[in-house]
């Protein structure tokens, strides 16, 4: 067997191997979106800010109670899109979340105040749905259930693919 022989086998096992791994990334996103079926409604509690600069993304954190035990869930996004433009007449911010479930964050201003935009979009003590897992109801997901599990796989198995094309192309080139 020649060292091309080896590496197209190696880049085939590799595509092959991520191909696997998207499966299961597949298999546990539709296993969390069977079991979250109830629903129930709960309150805005707080404001969840995670990242760091463009990489940040807001959630309202929902508290929500199922059988006389409380639990809180925050609100997950597909995608988070930051824009920030230098102002030096005016200052805001406006939070919102499009039809495709992307977080949008519009700022302009030199000092913007993303609390009150959260407060405005997301009022402290406002009701929002939480669907839940029954059997296990810390699981829980406000508005909508959302997991990245369907984006890593999605990665997983187009990089997969691109692989396993790569290795076909090898073989026949050599």
């Amino acid at each position: 067997m020649t060292g091309t022989e080896i590496a197209t086998l190696c880049i085939a096992g590799a595509g092959v191997l991520l191909i696997f791994l998207s499966l299961i990334f597949f298999a546990h996103s539709r296993k969390v979106k069977r079991s979250c079926t109830a629903q129930t409604t709960g309150k805005v509690v707080r404001y969840r800010c995670v990242g760091r600069d463009n990489g940040r993304t807001y959630a309202p954190v929902v508290e929500y109670s199922v059988n006389t035990m409380l639990y809180e869930a925050y609100r997950r996004y597909k995608g988070v899109v930051h824009s920030h433009r230098t102002s030096f007449n005016k200052s805001e911010c406006e939070i919102y979340v499009s039809k495709r479930d992307v977080l949008h964050v519009k700022c302009v201003g030199l000092s913007v105040d993303i609390g009150a935009a959260m407060q405005e979009r997301w009022p402290l003590g406002s009701s929002m749905t939480v669907y839940y897992d029954p059997e296990d109801p810390k699981r829980g997901f406000v508005e909508k259930v959302v997991v990245i599990s369907d984006t890593v796989g999605v990665v997983l198995l187009c990089v997969g693919l691109g692989l396993l094309a790569l290795a076909g192309l090898f073989y026949m080139i050599f």
